[in-house]
């Protein structure tokens, strides 16, 4: 029974997938924190040199941190963000306020690493990352809850994999089971709380 603001809901079984609230919604299920990360795009002056299929999806280590990229998608400005690093955060207080430390770190990688690219960013957006203990994604049955499925985990980047973890979410749902291997990212790998 799922109790919500809408209504009482019944059903065999259920698939929890709650994202930076997967903790408050399973507490003590799937051991997680959240990451504030801020995003930037940056004016590209040739962006033909940035055009998918020319210009790559990068990741680079810089001082103790990863930097990462994007070719230009909207044909003008292209996405540079670290990668982890974040201040914890708040799910439900998360400070969306872009301060000048985000831009400072960002944009001097730019400016040092990625010729032809303005170095002083045309839009920014602050985002969660939410990270298991392990760094990889929670997926399966809850410890003592067989017909209730956990995603989570996933970090700023479980979209990526929407497809085939709907696929999985919904054998799991219906069958109980699913032919993708799972087993490294099941729920009981980690310890439950005392």
């Amino acid at each position: 029974t799922i109790r919500t603001s809408a209504g009482e809901h019944r059903a065999s079984r259920a698939v929890v997938c709650a994202g930076a609230w997967v903790g408050r919604v399973l507490p003590g299920v799937v051991p997680n924190w959240v990451e504030r990360q801020v995003q930037f795009w940056f004016r590209a002056r040739r962006p033909e040199e940035f055009a998918p299929g020319r210009a790559p999806i990068f990741i680079r280590k810089r001082g103790g941190r990863d930097l990462y990229g994007f070719p230009t998608l909207d044909g003008q400005t292209v996405k540079v963000a670290a990668h982890h690093g974040g201040a914890k955060a708040d799910p439900d207080r998360l400070d969306r306020q872009v301060h000048e430390a985000d831009r400072e770190r960002v944009s001097d990688f730019v400016r040092d690493s990625i010729r032809g690219l303005d170095p002083d960013p045309v839009r920014s957006k602050v985002c969660m990352y939410t990270n298991s203990p392990d760094g990889d994604f929670v997926i399966g049955a809850v410890p003592g809850h067989s017909r209730l499925t956990v995603l989570g985990g996933m970090s700023g980047h479980g979209f990526k994999f929407a497809t085939v973890m709907g696929e999985i979410a919904a054998d799991l749902a219906t069958d109980g089971e699913t032919r993708h291997p799972i087993e490294p990212f099941g729920p009981e790998r980690f310890p439950t709380p005392d």
